[in-house]
């Protein structure tokens, strides 16, 4: 396992998903930050929670090439720690196997493990393999045996530190940490797999919630002109940022809570004749709430009837065709999707054509505050839409009244 590893945050992170294997790690790490990594002087025995503590912590790293390694310098530290006989010369071992260990994670954090690398690490695995066969020879040998066969231990000693060492060289690593150096890359890889710890077993900050819509300030807005207006709001005109946008400002003593409503059932539908909500005032900025929306409003239906001497019959009959197309699908995807309907039966809505000659519907306030607005569909009968023949009347040339273009504005929902 690559000290390197253990600094990859993300990783380690992403990898929590293994309660179990997560609070024994949580658990050896609590033991071990309770007693910092010491240096030298109070030798290995001391190293052995962190190591294990890191090991077990690179199996949740994705980066397995001194995975093996680790196991084998584990279980010589943990056969050191439990010797009752000749422990000068094998912890003098297990030093030098833990330098080496740390040594060769430092320098694989800046390459690639590539399949000679691997070839090495393989040597590094049976050196380890075989000084841990050294120390458990050691360990059953007699403490009389120290004085016997001290200057055969201090050549095992030597053969040791030089195959190390020659292995180390396929690495092109020509020096070992020292063991303070060692113990104190060791402690701030333990340092670090406790703050993440910590941080994943903490308590999440509540986040703050994330706004539906744009936010738009009152000073990106340059207001042209007003289309249309009701009780309790208006729609204008407006260029924000150099594009010409619709806004839906909401006035009277209920002026918040319809601005609410009508933004959370505007976020609802998603149709290409319908208004579409692209943003709104702040909830607790001063003065009036409004919602923006992506259309280029050209003129008011009814503004475009109320000068039908301008058009000749077949002019104003395609238009009302278009408008019947444009309108009737609209609202009767808003019955699908919100099942929309007053107590009288009525919806109503402003109908407007943008600069792409569509037919556009905005619904009024009073439709999103109303109290079935938000109510699913499932929970009602299926509805249809009837809407009557007002395009002309029987003297051909005869020019369609306001009056019938409102019969049209407002269609009524009817069960099938």
């Amino acid at each position: 396992m690559s000290t390197a590893s253990l600094s990859t945050t993300t990783t380690i992170s992403s990898a929590y998903t293994n309660g179990d294997l997560m609070a024994k790690i949580f658990t050896l790490v609590k033991k071990a930050a309770k007693k910092p990594i010491p240096f030298v002087k109070k030798g290995v025995e001391t190293l052995t929670m962190p190591l294990e503590c890191l090991k077990t912590a690179s199996g949740l790293i994705p980066v397995p090439a001194l995975g093996p390694a680790t196991d084998i310098v584990l279980s010589i530290l943990k056969k050191v720690d439990q010797s009752q006989q000749n422990t000068a010369t094998a912890r003098e071992i297990a030093n030098l196997c833990l330098k080496a260990h740390v040594t060769l994670s430092e320098h694989l954090q800046s390459v690639e493990i590539t399949p000679t690398l691997l070839d090495s690490i393989r040597q590094f695995e049976a050196d380890l393999h075989n000084i841990e066969n050294t120390v458990e020879e050691y360990e059953q040998k007699m403490s009389i045996d120290q004085t016997l066969y001290s200057k055969i231990y201090s050549d095992e000693l030597q053969r040791v530190e030089k195959q190390v060492n020659s292995t180390l060289l396929l690495f092109q690593i020509k020096k070992l940490l020292s063991l303070e150096e060692t113990c104190a890359k060791m402690s701030t890889s333990l340092q670090h797999i406790v703050e993440l710890l910590l941080m994943n077993h903490s308590e999440a900050a509540p986040k703050p919630e994330e706004p539906l819509v744009d936010i738009v300030r009152r000073s990106h807005l340059t207001l042209c002109e007003e289309i249309a207006h009701g009780p309790g709001y208006s729609i204008q005109r407006a260029e924000m940022r150099g594009k010409i946008v619709t806004i839906k400002v909401f006035t009277g003593c209920k002026a918040k809570p319809t601005w609410e409503a009508s933004n959370m059932l505007d976020l609802k539908i998603m149709h290409p004749n319908v208004a579409h909500l692209i943003g709104a005032s702040r909830s607790d900025e001063l003065g009036a709430p409004f919602s923006v929306y992506d259309l280029d409003i050209k003129h008011r239906f009814e503004d475009v009837v109320s000068s039908w001497s301008a058009f000749d019959f077949d002019t104003l009959s395609s238009l009302f065709d278009k408008m019947d197309h444009d309108v009737i699908s609209a609202r009767n995807h808003l019955c699908e999707q919100t099942c929309l309907f007053a107590q009288s039966g009525e919806v109503d809505c402003d109908i407007l054509c943008d600069a792409r000659g569509r037919f556009v519907i905005s619904l009024r306030p009073e439709v999103a505050s109303s109290s079935t607005a938000l109510v699913s569909p499932a929970d009602y009968p299926k509805f249809k839409l009837v809407m009557s023949d007002t395009r002309h009347n029987d003297v051909v040339g005869t020019p369609v009244c306001l009056a019938q273009v409102l019969r049209v504005n407002r269609p009524i929902f009817v069960y099938a």
